[in-house]
């Protein structure tokens, strides 16, 4: 039994390979079948040419013993991008003419020379039809009296108006210089308020007058400017003569400015007096700029100051 088993087994080996044997002679003489059945084939044949496919889907084309084998085409320039394509079909509507489809090089790149356009002539001028029975028919170029009708008609021209000359602009007049110096001297009631109607009773007494910026002045006799001036002590300073009976103020405050008044010294002792007059009246007690009490010794200051001034003007050159 044992002896049967082995002998099926060597038997089933041999057939194996005598499988695999025909398998390789079969394949073999299976592509060596197109080199028999094409007798044009020479000894040197390509047989990778032989075994190249001839359409997309790699399938192989018959050849017949009577059919030729097609000519090898020109491989195209590769230079060229337009050397394989097929050349354009003849236009039904416009067919080339014998002997122009390869145009002569000597005229082919002559510019274009366009005909001059045929001058057009101008339409005759229609003639005018007579105004009445039997009169002839004229021309209207020829009609009497057309020029003056168009010169009639044309507008005459106005002469443009002459521009008036420009006038100078008027320069503003330039604004003084600040003052050098200003002495100021504070009146401040210290119980009841300044009645408008006793103030100004009071400085019109020692000559001051009501005027610009609607303050009071008391002016200088040889400048006719004012020496020293006084506005209220509460802002804007002004006094309105049209409220009088119902004005009043906690103080007010006389101010002399250098340069100014022909003779400063006696302006500010002519202020000083003003001042202190009123301060009897209202009550009240005078302050210097910083509007702390004023004594004897802040009065000599203000004094000295002047004299300075004076000093530097006497010491500048007179102008020319």
């Amino acid at each position: 039994m044992e002896w049967g088993i082995r002998e099926l087994f060597l038997a089933l080996g041999v057939l194996g390979v005598l499988a695999i044997l025909g398998h390789g002679l079969w394949t073999r003489f299976r592509d060596e079948l197109p080199l028999r059945m094409d007798p044009n084939l020479g000894d040197d044949g390509d047989e990778i040419d032989l075994t190249r496919s001839e359409l997309p889907n790699g399938g192989a084309r018959v050849v017949s013993s009577g059919t030729p084998r097609p000519a090898a085409e020109p491989a195209a320039d590769k230079g060229d991008p337009l050397s394989g394509l097929a050349p354009p079909a003849e236009d039904p509507l416009f067919p080339a003419a014998p002997g122009a489809s390869e145009p002569d090089p000597a005229t082919a790149r002559a510019p274009l020379v366009e005909a001059p356009a045929p001058a057009v002539e101008a339409p005759p001028v229609p003639e005018q039809a007579p105004l009445f029975a039997g009169e002839p028919i004229v021309p209207r170029a020829a009609a009497p009296g057309a020029g003056a009708r168009k010169k009639r008609e044309a507008p005459k021209a106005k002469a443009a108006p002459k521009a008036a000359p420009a006038e100078p602009a008027a320069q503003a007049p330039e604004p003084p210089p600040p003052p050098e110096e200003v002495l100021v001297v504070h009146v401040l009631a210290r119980e009841a308020l300044m009645a408008g109607p006793a103030l100004v009773e009071t400085v019109t007494h020692y000559g001051l007058r009501y005027g610009d910026m609607n303050i009071f002045h008391h002016y200088d006799e040889a400048t006719r400017q004012p020496a020293f001036s006084m506005a209220s002590a509460v802002e804007p300073g002004t006094f309105d003569l049209s409220t009088l009976d119902s004005f009043e103020t906690p103080g007010v405050s006389f101010f002399l400015q250098l340069p100014g008044p022909s003779a400063p010294l006696e302006a500010f002792e002519a202020m000083v007096q003003v001042a202190k007059a009123l301060a009897e009246r209202f009550q009240g007690e005078l302050r210097d700029e910083q509007r702390s009490v004023m004594t004897a010794q802040t009065l000599d200051y203000c004094r000295q100051r002047i004299r300075e001034f004076q000093r530097r003007q006497m010491s500048r050159p007179s102008p020319r």
